[in-house]
């Protein structure tokens, strides 16, 4: 299949330098999904994400990672995300509920951030290097705000991206 894109990369030949784009290809379920469901024939086809686009996506995919809470019980979660055979598997996509976080734990702060990283690098790909730090716990809302700081994949490039998020102990 052709593609009107041509990937960035920092040696290309001179002649194909007009259709030279800083981005990445568009995951496949991005593609799956309709943008607008008024409109037949999208025009033209999404095929590719500018890098502003790439890192909006990524951050909305980490988003929806987190903010998805798996039905194992916690300590089965614990055992099977720390084990690379299991890495992809839909059970553990998403992470164990948090209502029960105790602010005042340290470990159980430490541990949260374990979770958070190992779920970041088994389910988003195009972020690498991952570093998570928590920042708050809002007991009122059941809300925990995090840091998440990696390497984006851009092609052949590696672009740093940090950003905040907010996670909800459950899905309302």
């Amino acid at each position: 299949m052709k593609s009107d894109v041509i990937p960035f990369k920092k040696n290309a030949d001179d002649l194909f330098g007009k259709w030279k784009k800083e981005g990445s290809f568009v995951p496949l379920f991005m593609k799956l999904q309709d943008l607008n469901v008024d409109q037949e024939k999208e025009a033209p086809p999404l095929r590719y994400l500018s890098k502003e686009e790439l890192q909006a996506s990524v951050i909305r995919e980490i988003s929806n990672l987190l903010n998805t809470r798996v039905t194992l019980p916690s300590l089965v979660f614990d055992s099977l995300i720390q084990n690379d055979k299991f890495k992809g598997y839909p059970e553990l996509y998403g992470l164990p509920d948090f209502s029960y976080f105790d602010v005042t734990n340290q470990a159980t702060w430490s541990h949260y951030t374990f979770l958070i990283k190992t779920s970041i690098e088994h389910y988003e790909p195009r972020l690498n290097n991952v570093v998570v730090v928590l920042e708050k716990f809002v007991p009122s809302s059941q809300t925990l705000k995090a840091m998440i700081s990696g390497d984006l994949l851009i092609n052949e490039m590696v672009e740093p991206l940090s950003f905040s998020i907010s996670l909800t102990s459950s899905q309302t």
